[in-house]
């Protein structure tokens, strides 16, 4: 038989068992067929009976929950490998007959997918970028990238199995259909086949869970922003690849948009603020440049100085006599008021009002040391 009449024997038997199981829905249900194959290998299905909800409405009878005991073969073999992983590591020859596969990598069931070089590099230097098997540059997330490789290739060897396992049943269904067996076992046969493919669909969504966790685990040691990590873990995963090309895509888009706000604002720097809407008649606004006062402070303490005397003069024992009626220098009219209201003195009081400038800058102008000099007194008003 050649590869083309296999393939249309497994066609026309996928169409017939659905046609069986269309039939056979009048009248069965998966819970009738399971209770069929538990009586044939002498099993009693449990029945969980609901308790009731209220006592005031007994006439409602509560349907039995129908649960399917467990398989005491399936368990064995479930927990085989369940406390060592590598327990029966080493494969028969039917294991290895099962497990080979063609175009295995193609379709999504090689090894775990290896990390774009353009999401390594923006972790490892660039010859570890470019490795075919880039590593974590972390110990720790190395130890949890190897469990994920590990995970994802176990996953991958029971999609090889599954894939021989798919042709077994299709091939007992077409067998069974063409021997004209009685409706209990074709039944069986077709509710072999749904459960193997809602299993298949499992067996995919941990397979791209684990892509996804490996993509985290890359992108959470990347100097992305929380905003692009989030882009990249919600593109959808692709069969064979780690991050696929919509995600390098998506950080190539936003690469391009992170460079034109920067050139955006390079240009906006020289462009001037617009001015008010007023009309032709408004006048074009200028740019408000604060004036220059260096020097300001010094030529007021100098003309202070010149006009009350020495900075001793007010202090008590000083060579030069004294007036205790005599008030602190005010600033006057003039330059000599405008600059003692707008420079700061070297010292300001906090929360200084502005008229206050001129006092702050004459008590500056005493040297007073608040340890040394807390005997002296200034003058009095």
């Amino acid at each position: 038989m050649t590869e083309g009449d296999a393939s249309h024997t497994l066609d026309e038997a996928s169409c017939s068992s659905a046609q069986g199981s269309l039939q056979g829905a009048a009248d069965t249900s998966m819970a009738a067929v399971l209770r069929t194959a538990l009586a044939r290998l002498q099993l009693d299905a449990a029945q969980t009976v609901s308790a009731q909800a209220s006592a005031f409405f007994r006439r409602n009878p509560v349907p039995a929950t129908f649960s399917v005991p467990p398989s005491e073969e399936y368990l064995k073999e479930l927990h085989a490998c369940w406390r060592d992983t590598r327990a029966l590591s080493h494969s028969t020859s039917d294991a290895r007959t099962l497990a080979a596969m063609q175009n295995a990598a193609q379709v999504g069931l090689g090894r775990m997918p290896a990390v774009e070089p353009a999401i390594a590099s923006l972790i490892l230097a660039p010859d570890e970028a470019l490795r075919p098997n880039a590593r974590c540059p972390r110990p720790q997330c190395r130890v949890t990238d190897d469990l994920l490789s590990k995970a994802y290739d176990a996953a991958a060897r029971m999609g090889h199995i599954g894939n021989s396992l798919s042709h077994l049943l299709l091939g007992l269904s077409t067998s069974l259909q063409q021997a004209q067996v009685e409706p209990s076992l074709q039944s069986l046969s077709d509710a072999s086949l749904q459960a193997f493919a809602l299993m298949s669909r499992e067996l995919g969504r941990t397979m791209s869970t684990l892509v996804q966790t490996r993509r985290q685990v890359w992108l959470a040691q990347s100097p992305l922003t929380e905003t692009c990590r989030r882009v990249l873990r919600a593109v959808p995963v692709e069969p064979g690849e780690l991050f696929g090309s919509a995600a390098l895509e998506a950080l190539e888009g936003a690469a391009r948009a992170r460079q034109t706000r920067q050139q955006l604002s390079g240009l906006n720097r020289g462009v001037p603020a617009p001015s008010r809407p007023g009309g032709p008649s408004a006048v074009p606004q200028r740019r408000f440049q604060p004036p220059d006062y260096s020097g300001g402070l010094r030529r007021l303490r100098n003309s202070q100085r010149m006009a009350f005397g020495p900075p001793n003069a007010y202090l008590p024992g000083s060579s030069v006599p004294h007036n205790p009626t005599d008030a602190p220098p005010r600033a006057s009219g003039g330059r000599g008021g405008l600059l003692g209201k707008l420079t700061a003195a070297s010292a300001v009081v906090p929360l200084g009002l502005l008229s206050l400038r001129p006092m702050q800058m004459w008590l500056n102008s005493l040297h007073l040391d608040p340890k040394w000099h807390r005997h002296r007194k200034g003058p009095t008003h």
